[in-house]
């Protein structure tokens, strides 16, 4: 559970913030490539109500590599909040469940 975790947070970052948004930064302006990566982004996060947060996540994630030149800050948010996700998830499932 925890590998799938990290996993999933350096295979969604590593490409959309990384490479996605270093290519694009050196051709566009930063609001223009926060706001693409992010479509991409929420994009693969195909579950309706999935799209519009994981657009504005994708949005805050491309301003923390934007602020800080580096896509480790936006790894460990994106950890944190699949493990925060996780986590209530779990506990509704546990009491509902």
């Amino acid at each position: 559970m925890i590998r799938a975790f990290l996993l999933a947070g350096v295979a969604e970052e590593l490409p959309f913030r990384g490479i996605l948004f270093g290519w694009l930064r050196s051709r566009l302006p930063w609001w223009t490539v926060a706001l693409i990566t992010a479509a991409l982004f929420a994009g693969i996060h195909y579950f309706l109500v999935l799209v519009p947060v994981g657009f504005v996540f994708g949005v805050a994630l491309a301003w923390l590599r934007g602020r800080t030149g580096s896509i480790l800050p936006g790894l460990l948010a994106h950890w944190l909040t699949d493990w925060l996700l996780f986590a209530i998830a779990l506990l509704l499932w546990l009491h509902h469940g």
